[in-house]
């Protein structure tokens, strides 16, 4: 489906999006705008950045997420705090600034943030597991603001691991891995595929729970992830052991990634497991609020 059509049925928006059709990059530094090292994991990378910036035990990093919620991802937080002390609030003993793009969706404070790491001369961090090639309403494409980006390979392509850290500093890594360069060059061009494939699972997404009455739509567009209210969360969760629901974030959210490589009839029976329940009074509200 062309983009224009795309915007027009205002299923994503243009600062998700670089381009669909003509995204004919081939090398992933094109893609991210600075120079990278591969690592096994993005844990891996977050480690390798924290030993150098030579952050002590008495150093606090400042994570912020896009949620604002008292949530963060324990694969940031217990990999920082192996090295250093962690905070949700800046102090006197802030030396870094970690943002989570928290599922893809656009951190709304970047460039108070940015700022705020000028004048106190210290490091911005982005987390971009989620927001790969994203921009946010300004353009401004994620990992564009930071010093240091953080991106998640497997949540992007279809690669069994790895992890990225993007800097114009080159930070090695111990051993190189010449599955992931391989895996990275193959799936590097495809980038424009997955997009439009992402895009066309979350339309489907979103034509078929239009359809029904138990859901409000939680989020802004975004082709990484469907998110959704529903009070009906306590009776899906004690019922369908193949649906996993978190907590963590907002109470009666959930969220589904949207998979470029998904079959149809996978979601078909994800939607048929949600809609065995009849919506509350609340959800039909809510429903008919969305505007």
């Amino acid at each position: 489906m062309p983009l224009e059509q795309i915007k027009e049925n205002g299923l994503t928006k243009d600062f998700y999006l670089k381009s669909i059709e003509n995204d004919s990059n081939s090398e992933l530094s094109e893609v991210i705008g600075s120079d990278y090292t591969v690592f096994e994991s993005g844990k891996s990378a977050i480690s390798a950045l924290i030993q150098y910036l030579k952050l002590t035990r008495n150093d606090e990093v400042l994570i912020t997420t896009t949620t604002d919620t008292s949530f963060v991802s324990t694969c940031v937080s217990a990999t920082v705090f192996n090295y250093c002390r962690i905070s949700r609030v800046l102090t006197e003993n802030t030396k870094a600034i970690f943002i989570i793009h928290s599922f893809g969706f656009p951190h709304t404070g970047l460039k108070q943030l940015r700022l705020i790491a000028d004048e106190r001369q210290i490091p911005l961090i982005e987390d971009c597991a989620f927001g790969f090639d994203s921009y946010n309403d300004e353009g401004i494409r994620l990992g564009s603001i930071g010093n240091f980006s953080i991106y998640s390979l497997p949540k992007i392509f279809p690669i069994e691991y790895g992890g990225v850290l993007s800097s114009n500093n080159i930070i090695k890594c111990k051993k190189r891995d010449e599955y992931l360069v391989t895996q990275i060059k193959e799936w590097v061009p495809k980038l424009w595929y997955i997009k439009k494939m992402r895009i066309q699972n979350y339309q489907m997404l979103f034509r078929k729970f239009s359809e029904k009455s138990i859901y409000k739509e939680a989020v802004e567009e975004n082709p990484f992830m469907f998110g959704l209210y529903m009070h009906a969360y306590k009776k899906i969760e004690k019922t369908q052991n193949d649906v996993e629901l978190a907590r963590t974030h907002v109470k009666d959210e959930v969220h589904i990634p949207v998979n470029a490589f998904a079959e149809a009839m996978e979601y078909e029976s994800l939607i048929a497991n949600f809609s065995q329940f009849e919506p509350s009074h609340t959800d039909i509200k809510d429903k008919q609020n969305i505007k």
